[in-house]
């Protein structure tokens, strides 16, 4: 469940009856609450600083275990059941990624007294939001150390626009934009704001030694890796797909700075980052391959059950790879190393060069390989030619990404330009290996022991459909390759 919140002050005179009357609102009061909390984090504060959260809490109708991870417009909450003092198995592996081999223990008890009302629309009658008033005592053993108090407006349908709204209510009474930050956070204090790790870092300017290019880049990627880590656990696509992106850039900018950093502390986390990779890689291109194949024999699924039946035993089978896969040991140390590596890279006394005089060539090197295999590929290539462009393709763009913040502002927006532009190649040269891997699973489908008409004739439409577009996209290769391959669009080789 998305969780979206806003958080309001209140000055000492606030009438908390205002409350029950706001202007185009419904407000229904709810039976008041005593809640009691038990937070555990590691000794660092590593759930914390990554703005997550892991609880124990008695006195509501849910599962008395909550986990809270950050997402782009809220956080992500799941309740679980359980013990006190047992934390859910399901629960550690969700935030093995965040704590790595460090462990959980109590970090901070809080005791809410909670006022609700429910907020509902006055024109349509849906609730819209619940608005909670809190006066929180934070315990240390049975002594308060801390007190505050904070109203919390939590959306019911996800929407913050709606929140939003009922803020500029409860405003107009006189209430204040409060801090918007999670209880745990202000109860446990200032440690508890600190960096997460990697810690982000800041803009990169030209004249900076290029080591510092190297750990954002590092930084960005091993931070993705992470924070999608739990999503991919609970089965979302897209966070399996930015965790095997996130493995493929790391490797990829080892290799585009492999002059800035040392030979064999890059081959260490290469070779685990191909690993994984791999592991997810199986997973994604399966997820992508059915996808792609329902949605063009729509008409064909009844008489193509027995394929999909096939592949999605294989996706199963792959996921459950990857599940064993990030709750290995192997795993956790290769996260525990690029998170090392993300702070402090292995770098080498080339890498103390301005960012503005060694940056460029290492996306120079990239390209000239992609255009030599490029202009050497016939138009009767073979897949497997177009599909090592393909590669080349992709790693020329996730170097001019790496480099272009690292440099001066014309010489950035040129290449992140030029990275665009190569974006359309990637994607044409990625839907005809897409095709051309689909005709390859069809084919092998339709064995010489099949012996369902129906099964074979839909096959061999769904195989022509591939085909099709195989040829399509090798008609496109062509034509877009000329939108890249001009002197304007190259102007940051020289410049």
């Amino acid at each position: 469940m998305r969780e979206i919140e806003l958080k309001l002050e209140l000055d000492d005179g606030f009438d908390l009856s205002t409350l029950h009357v706001l202007e185009d609102y419904e407000v229904g009061e709810l039976p008041e609450q005593t809640l009691s909390a038990t937070y555990y984090d590691t000794e660092d504060l590593r759930l914390a600083r990554r703005r997550a959260s892991l609880r124990f809490r008695t006195g509501e109708n849910r599962g008395p275990w909550t986990l809270k991870l950050p997402g782009d417009d809220g956080r992500d909450e799941l309740n679980f059941e359980g013990k006190q003092g047992q934390i859910p198995t399901e629960l550690k592996r969700l935030v093995a990624a965040i704590i790595r081999h460090e462990g959980l223990k109590p970090a901070v008890r809080l005791r809410t007294k909670r006022k609700r009302w429910s907020v509902r629309d006055m024109g349509t009658d849906e609730p819209l939001a619940e608005l909670a008033y809190d006066e929180v005592a934070v315990l240390h053993g049975r002594r308060v150390t801390q007190r505050f108090r904070e109203v919390e407006i939590e959306a019911i349908d996800g929407d913050g626009i709606g929140i939003a709204k009922i803020g500029n209510a409860i405003r107009r009474k006189g209430a204040t934009e409060g801090p918007q930050t999670p209880k745990v956070i202000r109860a446990l204090g200032e440690k508890a704001s600190a960096a997460s790790d990697p810690p982000p870092t800041g803009p990169v300017k030209p004249s900076d030694p290029a080591r510092d290019a190297v750990r954002a880049a590092m930084t960005a990627n091993v931070s993705r890796l992470i924070r999608n880590d739990p999503p991919t656990r609970l089965g979302s696509t897209e966070g399996l797909h930015q965790m095997r992106v996130s493995c493929r850039r790391l490797r990829s900018d080892l290799k585009t700075f492999a002059s800035l950093v040392d030979k064999e502390w890059a081959q260490d986390l290469a070779r685990d980052l191909k690993w994984i990779g791999d592991v997810l890689g199986e997973v994604r291109d399966l997820d992508v391959m059915i996808d792609r194949l329902r949605a063009s024999s729509k008409d064909l699924e009844t008489q193509l059950s027995p394929l999909f039946e096939v592949l999605a035993d294989r996706q199963a089978a792959a996921r459950q790879t990857v599940i064993a896969a990030l709750q290995s040991k192997r795993y956790i140390d290769l996260l525990e190393g690029l998170v090392a590596a993300a702070e402090r890279p292995v770098t080498t006394q080339e890498a103390e060069r301005p960012c503005q005089d060694v940056l460029v060539p290492l996306v120079a090197t990239r390209w000239r390989k992609l255009s030599g295999a490029a202009k050497a590929a016939s138009a009767e290539a073979s897949d497997e030619v177009l599909h090592d462009i393909r590669i080349k393709t992709k790693k020329v763009r996730y170097a001019a990404e790496a480099v272009a913040p690292a440099l001066g502002k014309k010489r950035r927006n040129e290449l992140l330009v030029f990275a665009e532009n190569v974006v359309s190649l990637q994607a044409t040269l990625g839907a005809h290996q897409d095709a051309s891997v689909a005709m390859s699973t069809i084919r092998g489908s339709v064995s010489g022991d099949v012996v369902d008409a129906d099964f074979v004739f839909a096959a061999g439409r769904l195989f022509e459909r591939e085909a099709a577009e195989a040829r399509k996209s090798r008609r496109e290769i062509k034509k877009v390759w000329a939108t890249i391959d001009r002197k304007k669009n190259l102007g940051w080789l020289t410049r």
